[in-house]
């Protein structure tokens, strides 16, 4: 689980086998200096999905995904940070982005 203290994934029993992820990164998104573990959520395209809006071109793409800092996982309550791990003060960023455009929005 910790074995890149910049770039980890975290798994376990409980965890959705799709939609979801939970890692450890410094992605753009939230605008860290330092790493923090944040879930993601994502609808990915069926069939449906493309012939509702011409912008998608395969099934599989990301339509949009919500991603939110946390600190312990969702599914079975394991701790992500090590207890000397400081938490940024503004702890629990989170954001919408969609993807089902032209560009992605954040919203």
């Amino acid at each position: 689980m910790k074995d890149n203290p910049s770039h980890a994934h975290h798994t376990c029993g409980k965890m959705p086998k799709a939609g979801v992820r939970l890692y450890r990164d410094t992605y753009s998104t939230f605008l860290r200096e330092t790493p923090t573990w944040r879930l993601n959520i994502e609808r990915e395209a069926t069939e449906a999905d493309l012939e509702a809006n011409h912008i998608l071109e395969e099934i599989g793409e990301t339509i949009w995904t919500t991603s939110l800092e946390v600190s312990h996982c969702p599914f079975c309550g394991a701790p992500l940070y090590e207890a000397t791990d400081e938490l940024p003060k503004d702890f629990g960023r989170f954001a919408h982005l969609d993807s089902s455009g032209w560009e992605s929005r954040r919203l």
